[in-house]
């Protein structure tokens, strides 16, 4: 992607029209996820969390499933 395919998908997409205002902004609030999720051991995305617990491969179809059981566990279901 060229810089200018990013701003206009930016606009286009996210409807948002002062990009050079906001990059520096957002920079740097992608670099703080950037850095939390090296510090929570994520390797790529997706990556899930259930109750603290990073669970790495979690498929869509089990996702259900997993907080289903936090909830039981948790005894907010039975």
């Amino acid at each position: 992607l060229t810089p200018l395919l990013v701003k206009q998908g930016v606009k286009d997409v996210g409807k948002v029209n002062d990009f050079e205002a906001r990059y520096a902004a957002t920079l740097e609030l992608v670099k703080g996820d950037v850095a939390l999720g090296a510090q929570l051991g994520v390797r790529g995305t997706p990556t899930f969390f259930v109750n603290g617990v990073r669970i790495p491969g979690l498929k869509a179809e089990f996702f259900d499933a997993a907080i289903a059981y936090e909830l039981k566990q948790a005894g907010v279901i039975k």
